[in-house]
């Protein structure tokens, strides 16, 4: 099962835990850094379609945390020795039923506990077209949704959508030309 498999990767894989300037400290077990609230390096890949719109995926009723929730659909640790980039495109070709499209960086999120004091170093997936690029797209496990329509759904259904995608979208992230919640120049 895919969920067991993910969940006990989480628990056995190693990260880098940060200091205060984001410089390795040392390595420990992913779980351990995130019991002890350690920040430590993650990549997030949001996946947009042509028109600027947001591919929410929803979670599996049997994960362990925020099942049944929207989240953004390529998230990962970033391993020791591993860069930020290699991280994304890695978790870009393990995660998202994507080809074709353009790979961008897209800013950073600080840890804290929305984040699971993870550093997050976001990247935007440009997919050359719409939902119908996506291999497998089934409407019924994916949120498509501008920036608007994706505020207006937080505010009145926070409940609906894990902690990261509400710590993204407080902070301006979840727009395709946006970086840091600043315009790009």
């Amino acid at each position: 099962m895919k969920t067991e498999k993910t969940t006990t990767l989480a628990h056995t894989e190693a990260v880098e835990v940060l200091d205060g300037l984001g410089r390795p400290l040392g390595v420990i077990p992913a779980a351990e850094a995130h019991r002890q609230s350690l920040p430590h390096r993650s990549a997030m890949v949001l996946l947009f379609d042509s028109r600027g719109k947001l591919f929410l995926r929803r979670r599996d009723a049997s994960e362990a945390l925020y099942p049944g929730r929207w989240d953004i659909p390529a998230v990962g640790h970033v391993r020791p020795g591993e860069s930020r980039e290699d991280a994304a495109q890695r978790v870009t070709r393990e995660r998202l039923p994507v080809s074709g499209g353009a790979l961008l960086p897209h800013g950073e999120l600080p840890p804290g506990p929305s984040t699971g004091f993870e550093r997050v170093s976001l990247y935007k997936y440009l997919l050359p077209g719409t939902a119908k690029g996506l291999r497998g797209f089934d409407e019924t496990e994916w949120l498509l949704a501008d920036a608007e329509e994706l505020t207006a759904l937080a505010t009145d259904f926070r409940e609906l959508f894990s902690p990261a995608v509400i710590h993204a979208l407080e902070h301006g992230a979840l727009r395709p030309g946006k970086r840091d919640g600043n315009p790009e120049g």
